[in-house]
């Protein structure tokens, strides 16, 4: 029989009776098949029979098999499918040069063709190889630091100023292939310079008659004066073209343009961009400006608060009041009014005569004859404001106790 611990062969004995005992061969099996906990020590193959032992340091159940071939024997792996190309259709063969087993294509050609590869149609314009999808982004266009370095090289081929053969140069400067050339184009400057000391040239700027030591030298003695004449070209006076030193009055002359004023029409010199002659020309276009606004701005129709009659205005729509007059006049019986009944009665409040005379339809409340306001103030008929309770009385100065009336009427009231 088979242990059910350790899977050993071995046959049960006679003392052996119980059905229980037989799974295991012997009681240490039974005492670690039984204990929770406790690893097995050593376990035979289920493929092979052989003895698979735990080892220094092992861990957990001991494994069933006791190499990968008695694993690959235990469970064969399945047989590996074959997949054709996304973009041929070939079968792809796997290796160690070929693509893995998730490939879709069979190559770089069907990879590229289907728009799926790292690769670009473009190539190294240096070794011809093709480059990446990154290095085709690149205005160089090169595979390699090496690729590169070569194609700075080819820029830097030049052709020898004395042979005309064609050389790579080394700095920037070199002008020739070689010493030889170097000597020879040396000799030809030197020839060149040897003419200068038969030169005199005349400074652009101090009028100095010198020997110029060079031939990019033939305008300006000095440094300084070059700089100085740098300095003067940009001061110069756009009008008479003399620079600051040379003019008369050490001064650049205004520059004047002919321009027609734009408000008086008159011809005069403008400076600076000027449109009017003179100030005054310019506040009247002001003013101009300020009437246009005003009479673009809508009317507005209000009632004066004092006669009641009606007026329309543009400017300061706030206005409550026709004229001066009636505004003077409306002050002067408001603070008549506040005067006396200050210390007199706390129900007083302000009273506006035009509010009174539409709220009292334009009727006189002790005659019931109607009221022209086309009068003048003094006339008898001319409206007024009345006190039901007389001030002297103890009335109070508010809209809830006058009335309109007629002069002569208020005037009859309060004789009686």
């Amino acid at each position: 029989m088979r242990c059910a611990h350790c899977g050993t062969e071995f046959q049960r004995g006679p003392g052996y009776s119980r059905a229980s005992t037989a799974k295991y061969c012997s009681a240490k099996c039974q005492l670690n098949r039984r204990t929770p906990g406790t690893p097995c020590a050593v376990r035979a193959c289920v493929v092979c029979g052989n003895a698979i032992e735990r080892k220094p340091g092992m861990r957990g159940t001991l494994p069933r098999v006791c190499s990968p071939t008695c694993r690959d024997t235990l469970h064969p792996p399945a047989p590996a499918k074959e997949k054709a190309c996304a973009r041929c259709g070939q079968p792809i063969k796997h290796g160690p040069d070929r693509p893995g087993r998730h490939a879709k294509y069979c190559s770089d050609q069907c990879r590229r063709a289907a728009g799926h590869s790292s690769l670009s149609d473009k190539a190294c314009r240096v070794c011809g190889s093709l480059l990446t999808v990154t290095q085709a982004r690149n205005a160089l266009g090169v595979c390699s630091r090496q690729c590169m370095l070569r194609s700075m090289k080819h820029a830097r081929t030049k052709a020898c100023a004395i042979c005309g053969d064609q050389f790579e140069a080394k700095y920037s400067g070199q002008a020739c292939c070689s010493s030889v050339c170097a000597n020879a184009h040396a000799g030809k400057t030197r020839a060149a310079q040897a003419i200068l000391p038969t030169i005199v040239a005349a400074c652009k700027h101090c009028g100095k008659r010198y020997t110029p030591k060079a031939a990019n030298r033939l305008d300006y003695c000095s440094r300084e004066c070059a700089y100085a004449a740098k300095r003067e070209i940009a001061k110069k006076c756009p009008v008479c073209g003399l620079t600051a030193t040379q003019h008369a009055t050490k001064n650049f002359c205004p520059v004047a343009i002919k321009t027609v004023c734009g408000y008086c029409g008159k011809t005069f010199l403008a400076r600076s961009g000027r449109k009017c002659c003179s100030q005054a020309c310019y506040r009247a276009i002001a003013a101009r400006k300020d009437r246009d606004r005003t009479r673009a701005r809508p009317p507005v129709t209000k009632e004066c608060a004092n006669c009641g009659k009606r007026f329309s205005l543009v400017l300061h729509p706030e206005r409550v009041y026709c004229s001066k007059r009636c505004a003077e006049r409306a002050g002067r019986n408001n603070r008549m009014h506040y005067e006396r009944q200050a210390d007199i009665h706390p129900r007083s409040s302000p009273v506006h005569r035009a509010r009174i005379f539409k709220r009292d339809n334009y009727v006189c409340k002790l005659c019931g004859q109607p009221i022209d306001f086309g009068l003048p103030p003094g006339d008898p008929m001319a409206g007024t404001i009345d006190h039901v309770i007389p001030l002297s009385k103890g009335g109070w100065h508010a809209p809830d106790n006058v009335q309109s009336a007629h002069r002569r009427c208020n005037s009859k009231k309060g004789a009686h």
